[in-house]
Parts: structure tokens; sequence; C-alpha cells
């Protein structure tokens, strides 16, 4: 079960007023980034870094780790191979406009 939550207050140790409202939630798994924006210090905490990935398909890629967290695998493989189809395609016409 997620929850939603309204007011984020940064944390200082584990116990703070946010770790708190993340475990009234009642959520099973919190998402934090790469530098511990919104971590509580608690064994939920899971970093969701797409943005320092190197390029652009490799960072919508992390919608299947996401997803594994759901179980929505098939659904984000197939809204990634989706992605993936119309990047190569793109990437094909840059290609060929160079070439011309």
């Amino acid at each position: 079960s997620c929850g939603v939550i309204t007011a984020k207050q940064q944390p200082s140790p584990p116990a703070s007023e946010w770790a708190t409202q993340v475990i009234a939630a009642g959520s099973e798994v919190h998402f934090t980034d790469n530098w511990g924006g919104g971590k509580t210090g608690l064994d939920i905490d899971v970093t969701f870094d797409a943005s320092s990935d190197p390029g652009m398909l490799n960072r919508a890629e992390w919608l299947k780790f996401g997803a594994a967290f759901f179980n929505k695998e098939a659904e984000a493989n197939h809204v990634f191979d989706g992605i993936r189809s119309h990047f190569t395609e793109i990437v094909d016409h840059v290609l060929e406009a160079r070439v011309a």
C-alpha cells in the first residue's frame, strides 16, 4: 500500500518527522535519489537515480526498475520497447541526414 505525503521535511536521524510520515503512509518501499533527497534512514529506502545514468535511452530504462516493485514488469517492458523503437528511429534519421 502506498500513501501520499504532502509535506516533505528533510530528516536528520532515522526517527525524524519525515521518516515518521513515511511509516505512517504505510509505504513498503520509499524511492529516494543518489544524493539522499528524501532519505528516511529506513530499510525501505531505495535509490532511484535515473538522472545520473548516461544516455537518454538508459534513463528511460529505469522505468523497468521501478515497475519491478509493483509487479508491472510486462507493462514497463512494453512501454520501454516503444520508447526504444522510437529512439532508434530518430537516431537512424539523424545518421541518414549526416550522410546525405
